[in-house]
């Protein structure tokens, strides 16, 4: 898996019998960019008084992430873990643009 030359510069962090962890790292790297993108703009709604957002969706990504952990874990292992990552990291991102957007249509 070549994305963005990731292989060549995993290659020469971590020793080649681990290469078969690329995948999770482009997974969880991905993941955890978008909840950088979230924290931004939940940051918005912190400052603005409104922590109850913050908190519906950081409540809302750990429980998707222990249901869909729960289902995926016992089907595809580590990479169902890597998944429910990301995907619990796009609720809380979607959710977050959501009460954005809303937040905005009152203003």
């Amino acid at each position: 898996m070549y994305i963005f030359g990731v292989l060549n510069i995993y290659g020469l962090i971590v020793p080649i019998e681990y290469s078969a962890g690329i995948s999770i790292v482009v997974i969880v790297s991905v993941a955890y960019s978008i909840d950088g993108v979230t924290k931004l703009i939940n940051a918005i709604f912190i400052s603005n008084g409104n922590h109850n957002i913050y908190i519906v969706t950081t409540v809302a990504a750990g429980g998707g992430n222990i249901i869909l952990n729960y289902f995926l874990i016992p089907r595809y292992g580590y990479m169902g873990a890597a998944y429910a990552t990301l995907l619990s990291f796009l609720l809380a991102f979607f959710l977050t643009v959501c009460f954005f957007v809303s937040m905005k249509r009152k203003v």
